[in-house]
């Protein structure tokens, strides 16, 4: 199968988000990129989906990671941008890149997982599940969280979160009006481990249920 337009893109990427488990649209794209004259972004996809498949050995994370560190601010795009600058950015060997104090994990050549400040988050949400099958959020907080109340709320609040499978806290400072935050999210299907309220941290990442439905806030 050819893909020889816009359409056709759109249409390949969107199967890509609704079913990020499935590899044969994100090969298909490959094939397409190639023709675009993108070969290093289609040998990307077509590596990491052959270390998904337990190809792992030293040659294909070399290859995974030089590809990434030439191309990672193309691939990111304004999502790495778009906070306080921090250097031009690192591809890491699993597959991550860091840049403006957010950092991206790629797996079969999209965004899978990404670790980002909430209110940047909130800013961002709409660009980031509109191009990637995003299925992981980090929120890690600073120390400026520990006395500022709701700042997990902008977060929360983006209806973008729903496909995601799990929400990472581990690295959060939770408080009281976190916590009801969290309970509100919890009522969507969330189930949270979180401790509080003061200082003590949230051990474990949230799991979604598939099944839930998204209440309004009262």
């Amino acid at each position: 199968m050819m893909v020889t337009t816009s359409t056709e893109w759109r249409a390949l990427l969107k199967a890509i988000i609704q079913n990020p488990d499935e590899e044969t649209p994100r090969l298909v794209l490959a094939d397409w990129l190639v023709v675009l004259v993108q070969p290093e972004r289609a040998e990307f996809i077509r590596t990491q989906a052959e270390l998904a498949r337990g190809g792992s050995n030293d040659r294909l994370l070399e290859r995974q990671r030089a590809l990434l560190a030439r191309n990672g601010p193309a691939w990111v795009g304004p999502l790495g941008s778009a906070g306080a600058a921090c250097g031009d950015g690192m591809a890491c060997s699993d597959g991550g890149w860091v840049q403006w104090g957010s950092r991206f994990l790629f797996r079969r050549g999209f965004v899978d997982e990404v670790d980002m400040s909430p209110a940047k988050f909130a800013r961002l949400a709409g660009r980031l599940f509109a191009a990637n099958p995003i299925r992981v959020m980090h929120f890690p907080t600073g120390l400026q969280h520990r006395t500022q109340r709701g700042w997990l709320r902008p977060a929360l609040a983006r209806p973008e979160l729903g496909p995601v499978s799990a929400i990472d806290l581990s690295h959060s400072w939770v408080d009281a009006g976190n916590l009801a935050d969290l309970v509100w999210w919890r009522s969507y299907g969330l189930g949270t481990t979180a401790h509080g309220p003061g200082r003590r941290r949230c051990p474990a990442r949230t799991s979604r249920s598939s099944t839930s439905r998204r209440p309004r806030r009262g």
